[in-house]
């Protein structure tokens, strides 16, 4: 939710740069689109969605795992129960450092976000890394997936929530 109650004109500015770093985005101007939404974070920087955001974009299209696990942690010192933040931070930890680190991260993800198919994916990612990274559980790991995207697709088919964070305005 960028706003919880009536919008500051800082706000509003933060917003209008978080919607340019979204085109941007989408336009592949990856560079503009960081620049955008560290404009935002700066201008609102207790709002953890900016800050997932822009981690996202760090993680997926600038390739800076340590900058985007620094942004969801970030987002989940403003609130803690941010479920998105939790499973990105999550599958950077599967990805990038312990695996160990990764697992009670899902698991708050998955507690704040079941009810949620996009949440259910990235949780179910987090798992298929770790059965990736830890053979000996793998076959484990691998079900955990597999029944996380089923139970997804279940939501999804049922008209569940569409999207993190449902609560969002």
């Amino acid at each position: 939710m960028l706003f919880r109650s009536q919008p500051t004109s800082t706000e509003l500015v933060a917003a209008v740069f978080s919607d340019l770093g979204s085109v941007s985005e989408l336009l592949r101007e990856n560079e503009e689109a960081h620049r955008a939404y560290s404009e935002a974070v700066q201008l609102n920087p207790r709002s953890a969605d900016l800050w997932v955001k822009r981690g996202w974009l760090l993680s997926l299209r600038l390739s800076r795992p340590d900058a985007a696990l620094a942004d969801f942690e970030h987002a989940l010192q403003i609130h803690s129960e941010h479920a998105e933040a939790l499973s990105a931070a999550g599958f950077l930890k599967a990805l990038n450092s312990s695996p160990v680190d990764a697992s009670p991260v899902a698991i708050k993800a998955l507690l704040v976000g079941a009810g949620d198919y996009l949440i259910l994916r990235n949780v179910a990612c987090i798992y298929a890394e770790l059965a990736r990274r830890q053979p000996i559980q793998a076959e484990m790991h691998q079900q955990i997936a597999v029944d996380l995207i089923a139970r997804g697709i279940q939501l999804w088919q049922r008209g569940g929530k569409s999207g993190p964070n449902p609560d969002r305005k």
